[in-house]
């Protein structure tokens, strides 16, 4: 009885357990034997790859070093080209208002020397006016008239009569009416026409004349202070 529990026993537990294979590992494989030849063409191989990566490297490197210095030769050459224009442009305005400042200077220098000339000339001409106008009888006044019991004339009228250009042309540039008349109603255009003999007045009459044309009786009165109408 106690035998077949125990064998049955065991048959059962047979049935329930996992039967366990150990394989023996195999022995590992010799490492291949690689020809030196053909190690030497790997590794040569490997060293021409590692150089043109690092040559097409370096060029990139390069050829970015290269257009940056370019774009910066660029940048500076514009920065150098606008101060160069900057600086001609400001040189140049100075030179123009040095140029101005000089005509500018020399104009009223001018302007200066012939008003100084102007003036000159003026006083001149009034000392000489005072001189004949004491010599023939009349007041500091070329606008005052010599009367006598039976005549009023005038400077101009006078001058002309004689027939003197240069005092005719100096009454007029101070401001002598030449269309004033006398007592008998004559101007003295008319009196330089009635004298006018063998053409001794001819000059008196283009003097004259030429006043007429320019206006010029107006010239004078106010600016060198003759006095009277």
């Amino acid at each position: 009885m106690m035998s077949c529990r125990n064998t049955c026993s065991e048959a059962a537990d047979l049935s329930r357990d996992t039967v366990k294979v150990v394989t023996e590992p195999e022995p590992p494989m010799p490492p291949p034997v690689l020809d030196p030849a053909e190690l030497a063409a790997e590794e040569e191989q490997r060293q021409k790859e590692y150089y043109a990566q690092w040559n097409a490297a370096k060029e990139e490197a390069d050829r970015k070093r290269a257009a940056e210095q370019r774009q910066r030769h660029q940048v500076e050459e514009q920065a150098r080209k606008v101060a160069a224009e900057e600086t001609r442009r400001a040189e140049e305005a100075r030179r123009e208002e040095a140029e101005a400042k000089r005509r500018a200077e020399e104009e009223a220098e001018a302007k200066r020397q012939q008003e100084a000339e102007r003036q000159k000339r003026a006083q001149m001409r009034r000392a000489a006016i005072q001189s004949w106008l004491v010599k023939n009888g009349y007041s500091d006044d070329i606008h005052t008239p010599k009367k006598t019991y039976t005549k009023v004339k005038y400077p101009l009228h006078t001058a002309v009569k004689q027939g003197n250009i240069e005092i005719t042309e100096m009454l007029l540039e101070e401001g002598a009416n030449c269309n004033q008349p006398d007592s008998k109603g004559k101007t003295a255009m008319e009196i330089a026409k009635s004298q006018n003999i063998n053409s001794s007045h001819e000059g008196v009459l283009d003097v004259l004349n030429m006043a007429i044309a320019a206006h010029r009786p107006l010239i004078g009165k106010a600016t060198l202070g003759w006095g009277g109408a």
